[in-house]
């Protein structure tokens, strides 16, 4: 009886190690990650969208290997990209290549460095809009 007592107390101890250790693997956000949030704080999510207009577009902002933000007056509009995300650099020069006045989650978007050279193709996904919080 007192075998089977320990062998219990054992495959517990081995379950909660276990569920330990992956709770423990998860890594921390990296600095885009964090800047992102910080550029988000007070505003919140609306229902994706499959395009957004090109223009105006005041500014497009690249996070590291995380997501491009398009700042369209007090709307930003969040894209983590499907593909491609490792080759977003905010140090590299984002071409755009379109038919029309919509940039849509169909689009792809080319990283060059600053000598032109390109660095990786990016394949958008559907856009996220942040608006202003009406609380504060």
């Amino acid at each position: 009886m007192q075998t089977s007592i320990i062998v219990a107390f054992g495959a517990a101890a081995l379950i909660a190690s276990t569920a330990f250790a992956q709770d423990s693997d998860q890594t921390p956000p990296t600095k885009a990650e964090l800047a992102l949030a910080k550029r988000l704080e007070g505003r919140v999510a609306g229902d994706p969208v499959s395009c957004i207009t090109a223009y105006p577009t005041t500014r497009a902002q690249v996070y590291d290997r995380v997501a491009i933000v398009w700042e369209h007056g007090d709307v930003l509009y969040v894209n983590r990209p499907a593909n491609g995300a490792h080759a977003l650099n905010d140090r590299d020069i984002m071409v755009q290549r379109r038919t029309t006045s919509q940039l849509c989650s169909v689009d792809t978007i080319e990283m060059r460095d600053n000598i032109g050279f390109f660095t990786g193709t990016v394949f958008l996904d559907q856009f996220v809009p942040y608006y202003r919080s009406d609380a504060g």
